[in-house]
C-alpha cells in the first residue's frame, strides 16, 4: 500500500513569512505557480500572467518562485514522515510516496497511521493532499482527488485492495491529471480520448503505435501490470535549515519568530536520529547581501528547546545589523552521539545541569573566552597538575557528573555515620596541623590555591621573606621526578607567615632557592 502526500501550496509555504491577511501568489516567468486562499477569493488562479493577476487583485503580492526552498522543505518533510516507514520517496518537485503497508500492523491500523500522520503534516503548517492506491503512480494520480475516494479501495479485512473498485475508479481520471509531457496530453485529447478508461479500452499495440511506450509504460505501472521500483530516502545525518522572507526583517525581537520555527525543527531532528552538540550557528543576510553570522557555544550536550532559545536571545543582542534581514540559517556542526541517561521515575534533575547552563549564558553574555575551565591532568609538579581551557574536554561532563552523584551518594548516609565522620575528620585535623609552633606530622597537605608560576623568596641566615617573614612548620616532603629529561627536585615545606596565613613553599635543590607554590585557606 502506498500513500502519496501531494503538498499543493509548497511554493508558497516553503517561504517565511506568508500572510494570511494579504493576497499573496508565487510566480515563475511571468506566470503564477500558486497562491493564497485570499488571493484565490479574489479571482487569482494558478497558470495566470502576472499582469492578469494584478488586474484581477490589485493588492496583490507576487514572490519570486524559490525551487532551493522548495526541495529543502520537502527533505524536511520526508524527515518528519521517515518515523512512519522507512520506504519513503521524494518525488519531484512536491510529492512524497510512502509504503505504509507494513506499517500498519505497528501503528494499528490505517486509520490510526493516518491520523499521525496528518498531525505530523499539520504541526509543520502545511497544505496536504492524501491519495492511498496499490502502486506509486495510482497514490500520486489519486492524491488529486478526496481522500474519501480512494479510501474505500482498502479492504481492512482482507488486507487489500479491491482491484475490481480500483480499475473503476483509475477509468474515471480525466486525462488531463496524468503527468506526461503536455504535447502528449493534447495528442491524446486530439483523438476525443477525455479519460484514462478511453486509453485502457485500446490494445497495446494501438496505444504503442498511436502515443508511443512511455505512455504505455505509464499506464501498466499504474495498474500495477509492470513493476515500478522506487530510489528510497536515505536521510542525511546534519542539520542546516534557512528561510528566506518575503518581508525582511528590521528588529532583533522580530527574529526570534523565524529562530524559534529553526529551533524546533533542530530539536526534532536531534531526537529523532538520538544526536547532540555543543555549538549553535547562526547565519544571517541582510537586503544589502551582506552575510553575518554569530555562534552559541553550550556547555553541555543537552538538548532543550527553551536553553537553545534562551541562549540565542542573549547572543542576539550583541550582534550587530547592518540592515533589514531577509535570509536566516541555522546548522549545528560536529553532531555527536546523545548520552543517553536512564534515571529513575522520581529522579530530580541534576544540579550540575543547571551550573552548565549558567556557564553557558554567562558566555552568550560575555563572549566565549569569558569562562574558563579548570581541568586536572595526570603530573605530579604542582603547577603542571591542572590547566585551564576556553572550554571543556569531551569527558569533562561526564567527571563532574560522576562527582556530583558521589556527593549526592554520600548525602545519602544516615547520621550516625555522618557524625562519626565529622568527629575522625576533627581528629584528623588536630593531629594533622598543630599551630602551636610544633612541626606538623610528615602528610602530604596540599593547599588551596597554587600559584600559577612559583614565587622566588628572599632569604637572610636567619629567615626566610616573602612580603613579610615566613616560618617553617613542617617536616619536608622529598619530590623528584622528570629524571629523563628535565630533572626537578624539590623539598615541600608548610610555612606560616607573620600575618598568620600558611603558605605552601618548597626549596630547589637544583637551583638552589627558595620558592612559594601555593596558599591554604
Amino acid at each position: 500500500m502506498w500513500l502519496c502526500v501531494r503538498f499543493a501550496l509548497l511554493p508558497l509555504e516553503s517561504l517565511w513569512g506568508h500572510s494570511e491577511t494579504t493576497p499573496v501568489a508565487v510566480g515563475e516567468q511571468q506566470r503564477l505557480v500558486c497562491c493564497n486562499a485570499l488571493a484565490y477569493q479574489k479571482g487569482v488562479r494558478p497558470g495566470q500572467s502576472v499582469a492578469t493577476a494584478y488586474a484581477v487583485a490589485d493588492s496583490l503580492q507576487v514572490v519570486e518562485r524559490r525551487e532551493h526552498l522548495e526541495q529543502q522543505q520537502l527533505k524536511k518533510m520526508a524527515l518528519q514522515l521517515y518515523p512512519f516507514s522507512p520506504v519513503l520517496t521524494l518525488w519531484q518537485p512536491d510529492k512524497l510516496l510512502v509504503e505504509i503497508g507494513r506499517s500498519l500492523t505497528l501503528f494499528h491500523g490505517l486509520d490510526p497511521l493516518l491520523s499521525r500522520i496528518r498531525s505530523a503534516v499539520a504541526q509543520h503548517h502545511m497544505t496536504a493532499c492524501f491519495g492511498l492506491g496499490p502502486t506509486p503512480k495510482a497514490a500520486e494520480l489519486f492524491s488529486y482527488l478526496s481522500l474519501s475516494e480512494s479510501y474505500p479501495l482498502w479492504n481492512t479485512e482482507q488486507q487489500a485492495f479491491d482491484n475490481k473498485a480500483f480499475l473503476a475508479l483509475v477509468d474515471l481520471i480525466a486525462i488531463n491529471l496524468l503527468p506526461l509531457p503536455e504535447k502528449l496530453i493534447d495528442k491524446i485529447s486530439a483523438t476525443g480520448i477525455k479519460t484514462i478508461g478511453g486509453l485502457r479500452a485500446l490494445s497495446t499495440a494501438a496505444l504503442n503505435k498511436r502515443f508511443g511506450r512511455e505512455l504505455v509504460l505509464y499506464l501498466q505501472q499504474l495498474t500495477g501490470e509492470h513493476p515500478d521500483v522506487q530510489t528510497c530516502f536515505q536521510p542525511q545525518i546534519e542539520f542546516t535549515q534557512s528561510l528566506e522572507f518575503i518581508d525582511v526583517i528590521h528588529q532583533r525581537e522580530a527574529l526570534l519568530f523565524p529562530m524559534r520555527r529553526l529551533l524546533e525543527d533542530l530539536i526534532y531532528f536531534l531526537r529523532l536520529y538520538q544526536k547532540s552538540g555543543q555549538l549553535l550557528r547562526w547565519k544571517l543576510r541582510d537586503s544589502y547581501q551582506v552575510a553575518s553570522q554569530f555562534d552559541v557555544h553550550l556547555s553541555d550536550a543537552q538538548v532543550d528547546f527553551n536553553r537553545f532559545l534562551e541562549l540565542t536571545r542573549l547572543q542576539l543582542d550583541s550582534v550587530n545589523l547592518t540592515g533589514p534581514i531577509e535570509w536566516l540559517e541555522l546548522s549545528m556542526p560536529r553532531l555527536v552521539d546523545a548520552d543517553i541517561q536512564e534515571q529513575s521515575l522520581f529522579s530530580r534533575s541534576e544540579p550540575f545541569n543547571d551550573e552548565l547552563h549558567f556557564v553557558s549564558k554567562i558566555k552568550a553574555r560575555l563572549g566565549y573566552s569569558s569562562c574558563l575551565w579548570l581541568v586536572q591532568k595526570n603530573e605530579v609538579i604542582p603547577e603542571l597538575s591542572c590547566s585551564l581551557l576556553s572550554d571543556q574536554p569531551s569527558d569533562y561532563s561526564k567527571q563532574r557528573k560522576s562527582q556530583v552523584q558521589s556527593r549526592r551518594a554520600s548525602r545519602s548516609l544516615n547520621v550516625s555515620s555522618s557524625t562519626q565522620q565529622k568527629q575522625s575528620l576533627q581528629a584528623s585535623e588536630q593531629n594533622t596541623m598543630m599551630l602551636d609552633g610544633d612541626l606538623l606530622p610528615q602528610q602530604k597537605i596540599r593547599p588551596s590555591w597554587l600559584l600559577p608560576v612559583p614565587q622566588a623568596i628572599g632569604r637572610t641566615p636567619e629567615r626566610l621573606n616573602w612580603q613579610g617573614k615566613l616560618r617553617l612548620v613542617s617536616q619536608p616532603e622529598r619530590l623528584f621526578h622528570h629524571w629523563w629529561k628535565k630533572p626537578v627536585s624539590r623539598d615541600y615545606y608548610v610555612a606560616q607567615h607573620e600575618s598568620g596565613i600558611f603558605y605552601w613553599v618548597f626549596y630547589d635543590q637544583l637551583k638552589q632557592g627558595w620558592f612559594v607554590q601555593g596558599v591554604f585557606s
